[in-house]
């Protein structure tokens, strides 16, 4: 039996204190001994999260990294820095850093390289918006989001997790139907498989609630789920991890 990966994407929410005790409560709900927890709080509360997992099996990740290793890039924060603060994960290419902050292809892949450089593991997210899915483009922006991600990049698949998250179903209500995610999921892995010898975790994002979390995990290539909204409630969150193990 697949163990799942169960992902807390905080976004830009929560002071260090409010984040300190959501991560107290989900440490009293839950149970880390069949799943693969990760904590994705704000950078400002990294070590204070950290902190708290200490001797746990709880992991840590950043949002987000630089594609330079260092230099003058105001308010941005390298892979290398947070090596200290027991950070394991790196979320890269989110949706909502396309799509606000404009990041390319280009600085992406750079972004997974400097992951790689620093041991840590990148959860690249990929997916189509919903014009993309309706003029039937999915899987060529998929495709064409992998390829440039992974571009020069060796065999890393036992140091990698890829996220599917449909832009239209983020944050929205709405969740890809059991189909959707299967086709897109499948596509995912047809094509890591050829660009990777092992397998690599994909993991679904897009509005996972208690709800339609059993179902959507037990969808073949789901290997668990990156979560935003849910995440910031310990009752929400402890009854996924409860529903997926």
């Amino acid at each position: 039996m697949k163990s799942p990966i169960v992902a807390a994407n905080w976004k830009m929410n929560l002071t260090i204190n409010e984040g300190i005790e959501l991560v107290r409560q989900i440490l009293d709900g839950s149970s880390s001994d069949s799943s693969e927890i990760i904590f994705f709080p704000p950078s400002i509360a990294l070590s204070a999260i950290s902190g708290e997992l200490k001797n746990t099996e709880y992991k840590v990740g950043i949002q987000n990294i630089h594609h330079e290793e260092s230099g003058a890039f105001t308010g941005e924060i390298s892979a290398e820095m947070v090596k200290s603060l027991d950070v394991q994960y790196a979320i890269i290419g989110h949706s909502e850093r396309r799509q606000y902050f404009f990041e390319t292809d280009t600085q992406i892949n750079g972004k997974i390289k400097n992951a790689f450089k620093s041991d840590l593991c990148p959860v690249v997210c990929v997916g189509e918006s919903l014009h993309e899915r309706e003029s039937g483009k999915t899987n060529e922006i998929l495709k064409k989001q992998l390829m440039s991600a992974f571009k020069d990049i060796g065999n890393t698949s036992d140091r990698l997790v890829v996220a599917y998250e449909p832009v239209w179903a983020i944050g929205t209500g709405k969740s890809a139907d059991s189909n959707q995610v299967y086709d897109a999921h499948n596509f995912i892995n047809e094509i890591l498989q050829n660009l990777f010898e092992d397998h690599t975790p994909i993991l679904y994002g897009g509005s996972v609630k208690p709800e339609n979390a059993s179902e959507l995990y037990q969808i073949k290539n789901v290997d668990g789920f990156l979560i935003g909204g849910a995440s910031l409630q310990s009752e929400s969150f402890c009854q996924i991890i409860k529903n997926v193990t």
